[in-house]
């Protein structure tokens, strides 16, 4: 199909003859006329430009340099040789009129000694740039800052720094804080068109005063062409824009004292407007030479525009996945974008049907593993009641069987069955920790609470196992609130310490916080191995471990930094490391601040050792405590531990069992039922507590044992006044929680 009777003529050559039409003509009467005018004008707005721009920057070297001359007639004061910092801060306030200005008095290490926005004895912290003191220390010379934010006022500030030098010596570093109101009060003074944008930056090019929404743009950098314009050469002139985008004639002046600069910014309208009635005048001229041109340029259109709207059928049937039509068009342009959407047709439909059976085996790849790691997970979750069983039960009879024979607790077999059952304990945990997590199954239980008690009673766990290695525990907590799962956060907490303690040989470890904007990060610090540059990518994964090829369990599992990450993703938490092999490791965890104030705390004592010795003078038990579980080796785990203990005790596989006990002997009273939440034929402890009590007729206090991964729990007991021990239970943690209940004190 052709589409008329067309000349074979390049699109080229037809808008070549379409722009000399329209544009000779005109450009050659406006562009003499206008040339001359315009050179001159602009000439002269940029001498005058660059003229104030350097006047401007004079004025604030002017001020910058009074703030010097006030601080060395300050230093000279005979309360600096005295020591006297309380009758020289009331000099300084007194030398002072500005409310925009401030004094402070640094020690040569820095840290503030006086500052006038505090009462004297207020604690004070250091100057944020430690290197600025240094420097005028060394050279004796005044140094004038940056702008920054001040560490005390809050505000952004300049510091302007002067020696005070005693007998040759640099004994303090005095220092006056500026505000950038000061500054905005110098534009002020110009008197400025109120449509010119003037800025005054500092050496790094970031604005500390403008007279145009000063509030707005305080601390941020100039715009990215000035920054470079500036960074060559302390003066000149450019077109460019502002940061509100509008397009200035800029001068630019940069102070070789101070290193501080003041750019000026004239609207370029305002200098193109003598020029716009030259322009005027030469568009009436142009105006008729245009109209000639146009005559032909809308003919010479017309015969382009008919084959170019012609390609909206065939791009269009592309857009829709359509076949493109074979179409000839007379021109040769046209006709080649033609065979290119034909071309670009094929090509699409083939590279589609690629995409389509890629995506399809992507998918079916994903849903493999997907189902896979489900699969793991929900194992994992369902078996942890069956697997910790029979964990627990060995707990149990081994801390019975060596309270039995004490000799034999230091015999090597004794103590690798107790190696033993120690890792299998710490295996199991760490791997239903991953499955809580893969599932699903954790619910979070995010809230406002202080900070400083949960770091404490980390502390007392772990200073005292890391003074066993030799090692230097320190820790700094803040009082301060923080929002999120605290026993999720004491869990990633908990597992940072271990890896510390395990890794670290000899020097120290910290545990401190620190303040970063609106958040706290918490940071554990060690002096041990470190870790390899190109081995930090693999350390938050399972079972791996630095240094440890032959997978030696005294050194953990390595899964204790895979089950921080996933926690800390699960809480929306960033956890960052950083790393020097050979010299240690620090790894944080960023948290945000809750909206409350901080409060007073009473720290936590260690609790009891997963091996504990447990009492050494008998104890005296108020009742008997009633223990039900189906599984026959717990039940005589549990019954072989109490009996050890001399607690009075009955041991039942089911409640009807255990009410048949006590139907035929009532005393001693019952102090505690302790029951498995898994029964027989569905039941579960929770039910046996309930109905026992009501059998009973009186509220005795439960405690369910549970090995599985399951938080509605947890709520229910809460509700019914029951307690909750996880499994597998160590015979400390068993004492501890049946003492709790029953024990009165010693036996006499």
């Amino acid at each position: 199909m052709v589409l008329g009777s067309y000349d074979f003529m390049t699109v080229r050559r037809r808008l070549l003859l379409l722009v000399i039409s329209l544009v000779v003509p005109a450009s050659l009467a406006s562009v003499s006329a206008a040339y001359v005018a315009w050179s001159g004008e602009r000439f002269e707005a940029e001498r005058s430009l660059q003229s104030t721009a350097r006047a401007v920057s004079s004025v604030v070297d002017h001020r910058l340099s009074s703030m010097v001359t006030l601080l060395q007639a300050l230093a000279t004061s005979p309360a600096l040789t005295t020591g006297d910092l309380v009758a020289f801060r009331q000099q300084a306030i007194d030398a002072v009129h500005d409310d925009g200005v401030w004094v402070v008095l640094m020690a040569p290490s820095a840290h503030q000694l006086v500052n006038t926005l505090r009462p004297f004895g207020t604690p004070l912290p250091s100057h944020p740039f430690p290197e600025t003191v240094r420097t005028v220390i060394e050279t004796r010379q005044p140094v004038i800052s940056n702008l920054f934010l001040g560490p005390v006022s809050g505000q952004y500030t300049i510091a302007v720094d002067v020696p005070v030098i005693r007998n040759g010596v640099v004994i303090y570093d005095l220092a006056a804080g500026v505000s950038p109101a000061m500054l905005n009060r110098v534009l002020y003074d110009q008197k400025f068109p109120e449509s010119w944008m003037v800025a005054i930056f500092d050496r790094n090019a970031v604005i500390a005063a403008r007279n145009h929404a000063p509030e707005r743009f305080l601390g941020q950098s100039v715009t990215r062409e000035l920054k470079l314009y500036v960074t060559g050469q302390d003066h000149g002139i450019a077109e460019l824009e502002t940061l509100e985008g509008l397009p200035v004639l800029a001068a630019y002046s940069r102070s070789s004292d101070s290193g501080w600069g003041v750019v000026i910014g004239v609207p370029r309208s305002e200098l193109t407007a003598s020029f716009r009635v030259s322009a005027m005048l030469v568009l009436g001229i142009g105006l008729a030479l245009i109209s000639a041109g146009v005559l032909f340029a809308a003919i010479a259109a017309r015969r382009i525009a008919q084959p170019i709207a012609a390609l909206l059928g065939p791009a269009a049937a592309l857009g829709r996945g359509e076949r493109v039509p074979v179409i000839r068009y007379g021109l040769r342009e046209v006709d080649e974008v033609a065979a290119a959407l034909r071309t670009a047709d094929a090509l699409l439909q083939q590279r589609l049907e690629e995409r389509d059976r890629a995506e399809a085996a992507l998918y079916r790849a994903k849903q493999e593993a997907e189902d896979g790691n489900r699969a793991k997970s929900r194992f994992l979750a369902a078996a942890s009641h069956d697997l910790r069983q029979p964990l627990m039960a060995a707990n149990l009879f081994f801390e019975s069987l060596v309270r039995r024979f004490p000799s034999s607790r230091h015999e090597p077999g004794v103590e690798y069955l107790r190696q033993s059952l120690a890792a299998m304990n710490e295996l199991l945990d760490a791997l239903l920790d991953l499955s809580r997590v893969d599932t699903g199954s954790i619910q979070i239980d995010r809230q406002d609470f202080a900070l400083e008690p949960l770091l404490m009673d980390l502390t007392d766990a772990w200073s005292a196992m890391a003074g066993a290695r030799g090692l230097d525990f320190r820790s700094v907590p803040a009082r301060v609130m923080v929002r999120s799962d605290p026993a999720l956060i004491k869990r990633i907490l908990r597992n940072l310490l271990d890896n510390a303690v395990k890794f670290t040989k000899d020097g120290r470890i910290l545990l401190g916080c620190r303040r970063r904007g609106g958040d706290i990060v918490v940071q554990v610090w060690d002096t041990g191995v470190g870790i390899p540059a190109d081995k930090a990518g693999q350390i938050f994964e399972e079972f791996y471990q630095i240094g440890n090829p032959g997978r030696d369990r005294r050194h953990g599992l390595g899964l204790g930094l895979s089950i921080v990450d996933r926690l800390a993703r699960l809480l929306g938490h960033a956890v960052h490391m950083r790393s020097v092999e050979g010299r240690g490791s620090l790894f944080e965890i960023r948290l945000p601040m809750s909206s409350e104030s901080s409060q007073s705390f009473r720290p936590t004592s260690a609790r009891a050792s997963f091996w504990g010795s447990g009492p050494v003078v008998a104890p005296r038990w108020q009742g008997r405590v009633v223990v039900i579980d189906d599984d026959s080796l717990v039940l005589a785990g549990l019954q072989a531990i109490c009996e050890a203990w001399g607690c009075p005790i009955v041991a039942a596989s089911g409640l009807d069992a255990a009410w048949l006990v006590l139907g035929q002997n009532s005393e001693p009273p019952p102090c505690l039922i302790l029951a498995d939440y898994r029964l027989n034929e569905g039941r579960t402890g929770v039910d046996a507590i309930v109905q026992l009590r009501e059998r009973l007729g009186w509220p005795v206090p439960g405690l369910v044992m549970t090995g599985e991964t399951i938080d509605f729990l947890a709520e229910d007991c809460h509700r019914l006044g029951l307690a909750v021990i996880q499994k597998p239970i160590t015979a400390s943690r068993l004492y501890e929680r049946l003492a709790s209940f029953c024990e009165t004190g010693e036996s006499q």
